[in-house]
């Protein structure tokens, strides 16, 4: 879908002008394609009757209104409000037709600042985004963005799982001692290794063996089904380590061709005994249903770019 530059008032009023009518009852005499060529009904430009604004929409949905720029205390104001979509079309939309993006990076004063452009509208608004440009710089103080949140450990949630680690760390500890074991038999690959790769059994993989041993009546099947958790945690991790290793070679498992790997004893960075246990007890905390964030904290506005954390965000406002 092919869309024009409309990201500011001037630009979306050049373009009304140079467009000219669509003679078609499909078109109002105040809207535009905001296609360069053809009638493409998806995107449309549309004059306010007073020629204050102009909003630009993808279907239904009004993406962006610009407001015409006024002068104050002799500086130019600009108005420039947004809304997000979810959906593949709308973010391509955005990119073309706005120059923006779900989550944007703005300098103002000399610092890296997040501006997202959220699919939730803020309380008494159609938009998510309200911002105001004084001389073409975005001024934090007089624009505002929908209310976010990450989510953050409650003194709860960090009982539970303090809880959990105490039961199950006498066999943590027999999994450290069996290291060398684990070494031995791991056969690392490719699919594990790579970004996004990993043990494919998810967290419902040892649901029945990790509560019987918190509650105190494993059999020995639950205790071998531990142990071959442990196994997986440390073949993926090797692999992760070798992955990013240079000189180490990593065998397919998308096959059923012999390709070998290095073995684990290869590595230049052997896995530690403390970052085993972290990484067992964040497979046990998945699989027992304790590794959620049950509380909330506000992100300031416009946060820092640092301090913004992108995969962690809520919209509980």
């Amino acid at each position: 879908m092919q869309v024009k530059s409309l990201d500011t008032y001037t630009k979306a009023d050049n373009w009304f002008n140079e467009r000219k009518q669509v003679r078609s009852k499909a078109w109002s005499f105040h809207e535009r394609p905001t296609a360069p060529k053809g009638t493409d009904q998806r995107g449309r430009l549309i004059r306010d009757p007073m020629g204050e604004y102009y909003d630009i929409m993808l279907y239904r949905t009004t993406m962006a209104r610009l407001f015409k720029p006024e002068v104050i205390d002799g500086k130019r104001v600009e108005r420039r409000y947004y809304l997000g979509y979810a959906s593949p079309l709308s973010y391509q939309f955005m990119s073309d037709a706005l120059w923006l993006s779900p989550v944007n990076q703005v300098h103002v004063k000399g610092e890296k600042r997040v501006l997202p452009i959220y699919t939730r509208a803020m309380p008494g608004s159609d938009f998510s985004a309200e911002l105001v440009y004084v001389e073409d710089v975005l001024s934090l103080e007089m624009s505002k963005h929908t209310r976010h949140f990450r989510r953050v450990s409650t003194k709860e949630d960090k009982a539970r799982r303090a809880e959990v680690a105490k039961r199950f760390e006498s066999y943590i500890m027999l999994a450290q001692m069996r290291l060398p074991e684990f070494e031995a038999s791991a056969v690392l690959s490719a699919r594990s290794g790579a970004p996004f790769g990993g043990d494919s059994s998810g967290k419902h993989k040892h649901s029945v063996a990790l509560p019987r041993i918190f509650y105190g009546n494993p059999d020995p099947a639950d205790t071998n089904e531990f142990f071959d958790m442990c196994q997986m945690v440390y073949t993926t991790m090797a692999s992760k380590r070798g992955y990013d290793q240079m000189n180490f070679s990593l065998g397919s498992s998308w096959s059923n061709s012999k390709q070998l790997s290095d073995p684990a004893s290869k590595l230049e960075k052997p896995i530690t005994p403390d970052e085993f246990r972290r990484a067992l007890l964040y497979r046990i905390n998945t699989a027992m249903d304790v590794d959620k964030k049950s509380g909330q904290e506000e992100i300031p506005q416009f946060v820092v770019e640092s301090g913004y954390p992108h995969s962690n965000v809520n919209l509980w406002g």
